[in-house]
């Protein structure tokens, strides 16, 4: 049942990907670079609910993980396009009344603080390919609900999740047990989601070897 639930999600996230592909352009006169080549809003620019973060502003190439919208108080909608590799460090804290976040297939990193601070954060679906989130990126999301890690992720730094407390619904891929090689001091800690592990510390100076995980997979009785 809750497994079907979360499916539905990821379904209508998919819906909201096809529709903003198809309806919803980067504004470019919402951006700017700044002096040290970093993208952001222009000052005294009101934004939109739905903000698509460009490829290129002016006819310039936003580097990857470039870009920022911290503390853009306003926005409800980001998506992220394809062929962005990186989400960048703090680039949606502080996004209070983010609700929803689309990430691009082409994402590897989440990288640390990302989206920490978004209270009303409720769905993000964590593309096949992600293979890092950073310390605190989804710390203080107090909205959301569940997430599902994808096959690929092999890290997640400390305090990923820190005061998530409306988290409920956690799922891992059974391949984890084999192939996860860190998870940082409470990096899961969901104990409203029921998840139980030790963290995981390549070359933990106690042991010399990683700690064992233990998973729970979540579902409805």
């Amino acid at each position: 049942m809750e497994e079907h639930r979360f499916r539905a999600r990821g379904g209508a996230l998919s819906l909201m990907r096809l529709n903003l592909s198809r309806r919803a352009a980067p504004d470019e006169s919402l951006w700017a670079f700044d002096e040290e080549g970093e993208l952001r809003i222009r000052p005294g620019v009101a934004l939109p609910d739905t903000v698509v973060v460009p490829r290129t502003v002016g006819g310039r190439e936003v580097p990857d993980g470039g870009w920022t919208l911290q503390l853009c108080k306003s926005v409800r909608h980001v998506a992220v396009p394809e062929g962005f590799r990186a989400l960048p460090e703090l680039g949606l804290s502080g996004c209070k009344k983010l609700e929803t976040l689309i990430l691009p297939s082409t994402l590897e990193r989440i990288e640390g603080s990302a989206c920490m601070g978004d209270a009303a954060l409720r769905a993000v679906a964590l593309p096949e390919g992600l293979r890092k989130i950073g310390e605190g990126a989804f710390a203080n999301c107090r909205a959301l609900e569940e997430i599902a890690f994808p096959d690929s992720l092999e890290r997640i730094g400390m305090l990923c999740f820190y005061q998530c407390t409306g988290l409920k619904r956690v799922s891992f891929p059974h391949s984890w047990k084999d192939r996860i090689e860190e998870i940082g001091a409470a990096g899961l800690s969901c104990p409203e989601a029921g998840v139980r592990y030790r963290s995981i510390i390549p070359g933990d100076p106690y042991t010399g070897v990683p700690c064992m995980v233990e998973f729970r997979e979540i579902s409805a009785d």
